[in-house]
């Protein structure tokens, strides 16, 4: 897998020709909608794409190889049936989506009203209108008065969760970058959220991400979150589960991504018979703003914040105590050997020195962003 964000880049902006312009009529991580209208005007043609072959098709347009196949095909005649959608390929990607509160002289900003008037990309998201695909591959948005940027999905594989973390820092980069024209030189920007997503099973994802923060969900609190924080929450998405907590960069963010994705694997198919076993008692709350779960932080029955590693844990199937810190080594056994023969040794190892080690969990996080 390359190590360089820029193999995300992809710029869709209008594209114009002689005969014909491109333009984005509609754009999702799944899929991508091009329109080609001829220059003079008249009827359309659209050619869908799944997400990870719009980078190619994007560098042969602008290399000019597809123009010809678009002037045929604006010649055709319109086709009597919609032709189904492409699939995207099937494979487990990683992303990440950081908020971050912007102020200015300590007042905090609605972002809602910046972003509205920069021209960061593409607005072609039929869920989001704030949303603007970028041309380093990722989107920016306001999530409330909060300003968002999320990563493009990454597939997992040796080098994966290094990438989602450098395409983040590309993104506060660039959200920096645009903030400042706006508001120069009082302008702050500080990390408030992240939410880490894991490609899951579209059928059954409400019952998937209740397994999920039946074994996972205390392991997770302790290497995602902070002391001061106030839990986790579990959303099942179509096709990925979305995991949110304190906001979380640097090398704390690549832990905390590793040891998402083992979980998710090693909490579906086979493996969950044996990650079954480790269930303890969590206390589930409906998510207050969109669908899912949130696990608070005293939802095993004490507060796993203050105790940490400390903190007991009641099995289920057994009826016995555990401590977090004994549940994070056996959950992250399991999603370690979910993860065996995708990622690399020292990604593993990554991990293992957290997990096994006697740094106090939770922590304050090294990476909480601070962009003046």
């Amino acid at each position: 897998m390359t190590t360089d964000p820029a193999a995300y880049a992809v710029d869709l902006r209008p594209r114009h020709r002689s005969t014909f312009v491109v333009t984005t009529a509609m754009c999702s991580w799944d899929l991508v909608v091009f329109r080609v209208e001829p220059a003079s005007g008249g009827r359309p043609v659209f050619v869908a794409k799944p997400g990870e072959e719009v980078p190619s098709f994007v560098a042969a347009l602008d290399r000019g190889e597809l123009d010809e196949d678009l002037v045929r095909a604006l010649r055709r005649p319109p086709r009597r049936r919609l032709v189904r959608a492409p699939r995207p390929r099937r494979g487990i990607r990683l992303g990440v989506e950081h908020e971050f509160v912007v102020s200015r002289e300590e007042e905090v900003v609605d972002v809602r009203d910046l972003l509205a008037d920069l021209d960061l990309g593409v607005r072609a998201d039929p869920t989001d209108p704030r949303a603007q695909r970028c041309p380093w591959g990722g989107v920016v948005t306001a999530d409330g008065r909060e300003a968002e940027i999320a990563t493009p999905a990454v597939v997992l594989g040796p080098g994966s969760p290094a990438m989602v973390r450098a395409l983040t820092d590309v993104g506060l980069d660039v959200l920096a970058t645009a903030l400042r024209s706006r508001l120069e030189p009082e302008m702050a920007l500080a990390g408030y959220s992240t939410h880490l997503n894991v490609t899951a099973p579209r059928r059954g994802a409400r019952a998937h991400a209740r397994r999920f923060a039946s074994v996972f969900a205390p392991s997770l609190m302790l290497l995602l979150d902070r002391p001061t924080s106030p839990g986790l929450l579990v959303r099942p998405r179509p096709g990925r589960l979305e995991l949110g907590g304190e906001f979380c960069a640097g090398t704390d963010l690549e832990v905390a991504l590793t040891f998402a994705a083992g979980a998710v694997l090693a909490s579906r198919g086979p493996a969950w018979a044996r990650a079954r076993r480790l269930q303890v008692e969590v206390v589930l709350e409906p998510a207050r703003e969109r669908y899912g779960w949130y696990v608070d932080r005293r939802a095993v029955g004490c507060d796993l914040y203050t105790l940490g590693r400390e903190a007991p844990l009641r099995r289920l199937h057994t009826s016995t105590s555990v401590s977090a810190g004994l549940h994070l080594e056996q959950t992250w056994e399991l999603a370690r050997a979910a993860l065996a023969g995708r990622l690399s040794a020292p990604e593993l190892a990554l991990v293992d020195a957290v997990v096994g080690g006697d740094t106090p969990l939770p922590r304050p996080q090294d990476g909480v962003a601070s962009k003046t």
